[in-house]
């Protein structure tokens, strides 16, 4: 673990992640749903060949942040009960694990119906499984109903931090905002400890 400065707000790199990964995921759910009502052809193909792109985006920056979550220490929660950081803690494990089983099922799909990965037509990743249309069919389930979760988890984290800052008033959303962007702190001065967090 890398300690720093006692500091209320997360490091710039974590901030970065984490709104880019914010980003990559409505601009991949949104491309999904243009996607379900349009005819086959030429853009239609661009526009999968962006989603999946998107998803590998999703998928890099999540495991970079899980790497840079374990080797920076975040700073301390604001005060809280006992229930709510646990509701927190769970709430943070299953958003990462949305996050990655969203688009590994995405890739697992494509796989399995034998069509090759591209991201941006930059570089592709070939398919390491047998041809399975029927498992394929059962993956693009599984994807379908894993971005709608991933979606309501997202929307359930975002309403919990506007909650925390204009109901509870601790200040936390200013823990993700650069400095240059600073909410007024009604609630007091934020904590100064470094700790592990739950509410990042």
């Amino acid at each position: 673990m890398i300690n720093r400065p006692a500091d209320f707000r997360h490091d710039a790199v974590t901030q970065g992640l984490h709104w880019l990964v914010a980003l990559a995921i409505l601009l991949a759910y949104g491309s999904s749903l243009i996607m379900d009502d349009w005819p086959r052809g030429a853009f239609k193909a661009q526009l999968l060949g962006g989603h999946v792109a998107l998803g590998l985006t999703v998928l890099g920056l999540t495991a970079l942040r899980i790497l840079w979550r374990a080797l920076m220490a975040p700073p301390a929660p604001p005060d809280g009960s006992p229930g709510l950081r646990r509701i927190a803690r769970a709430a943070h494990l299953a958003l990462y694990l949305a996050m990655l089983a969203v688009p590994l099922l995405g890739l697992l799909m494509m796989w399995s119906t034998g069509r090759e990965v591209s991201f941006l037509w930059l570089f592709t990743i070939p398919s390491p499984l047998p041809v399975d249309r029927a498992l394929g069919r059962l993956l693009a389930e599984g994807h379908e109903l894993a971005a709608h979760g991933l979606i309501l988890l997202a929307g359930l984290h975002a309403a919990a931090a506007i909650f925390h800052q204009f109901a509870l008033k601790d200040g936390l959303m200013q823990r993700m905002m650069p400095r240059i962007i600073a909410f007024k702190a009604p609630g007091g001065p934020p904590p100064t400890t470094t700790q592990r967090s739950d509410f990042s």
